[in-house]
This record gives C-alpha cells, structure tokens and sequence, in this order.
C-alpha cells in the first residue's frame, strides 16, 4: 500500500487488529473457553499427572477451573485477547453490591498509600483489599458466572482494570499473593 504525503495511515490499512471487546461476562467465559489459551493452560495442567482411566472430560475441566493455573489462563485472555469491560447492569445485585463494596475502597485506598503509611496500616490494607477480593469472587460463584473461586478471582481482576484500580501485569494468583502475604520468595 502506497501512502502519500497528506493521508493519514489508518490501524486498518496496516493489518493491526483490535481485539474484541466483551462486556458481559458469560460471553467472556464462552469466549475463554474456546481459546488457545484455555486449551493450552488445560493441556499443561494434566501434564506429567496420571488419571484414572474413568476420569470424565468434565470432571478434568472442574479440576482445571478450580485450579490457579485457570485464574492466570483467564487474567492472560482477559488482558491480551480481547478487552474486557465492567457493565454493573450485566451482574446480579447481589455482585453489584460487592463489587461497588471493592471499587469504592480500592479508590479509597489509593488515596490512602498517597498519604503514606506505615507496616501495620499497609497490612491491614492488604488484608482488607484481600477480603473484599475474595468476597467479590464468591459472589461470581454464588451467581453463577464463575465455575470456582480462582476463576471468580481472575475476573474481579479484570473489572479492577477497567475501572483502572489494576493493571494486567500486576495480575496475581491467589497462591502468589498468600506466599508475598506471608514473605515467601515469589
């Protein structure tokens, strides 16, 4: 393709696409579930580990989804494979609240930290962001979006970037936070 001087070069002309955005979440996890991403993270979680030969398909993919290899599978879809965005009117009430709950600190608490704090404040943050993480996963659950707590997890984390309290490199599983929560080595 030939530009000349005075014509603006449009994304589309060059062959870069966007990806799709999705607003509602069980289109978020069909799509998910039909990625390579999902196939290849399903596919490294039953490497090298030895089944009974009367473990069903859908029993492998419980075990799967309940597993952090599944959390950081979906936050890794979720933050390069299409752009994923928070419509509370796509959620039960009961998630709008909790995820309301979540935000509404998390944007207390940056204005907290901007103030500084010192070891114990910043712990009693941390565990409070924590809780009020887990309490929104469980709310997924309980709803029925997310398959299990890790998944529940993965998305609450992708609702935090879109509202722009997060960032898809700060992303952490469930068993990463825990061990930095307890200073273990990363």
């Amino acid at each position: 393709m030939e530009v000349t001087p005075g014509q603006a070069v449009q994304v589309k002309d060059i062959g870069i696409l966007e990806p799709p955005t999705i607003k509602d979440p069980w289109k978020l996890m069909d799509a998910f579930y039909s990625s390579e991403i999902y196939k290849n993270a399903r596919e490294a979680f039953f490497t090298n580990k030895v089944l009974a030969p009367d473990v069903s398909e859908k029993e492998k993919d419980k075990s799967f989804l309940e597993s952090e290899g599944a959390e950081h599978a979906l936050g890794r879809f979720g933050t390069r494979n299409v752009v994923f965005r928070y419509r509370e009117e796509k959620y039960p009430q009961m998630v709008q609240s909790e995820i309301e709950e979540y935000v509404k600190f998390m944007r207390d608490s940056e204005k907290m930290e901007s103030k500084g704090l010192d070891q114990d404040q910043r712990a009693a943050l941390d565990e409070t962001k924590l809780k009020l993480h887990s309490d929104s996963a469980s709310a997924l659950v309980k709803a029925g979006i997310a398959p299990s707590r890790n998944i529940g997890r993965a998305i609450v984390g992708l609702i935090l970037i879109d509202k722009g309290l997060g960032s898809p490199y700060a992303m952490e599983t469930t068993a990463a936070k825990m061990r930095r929560k307890l200073g273990f080595a990363a």
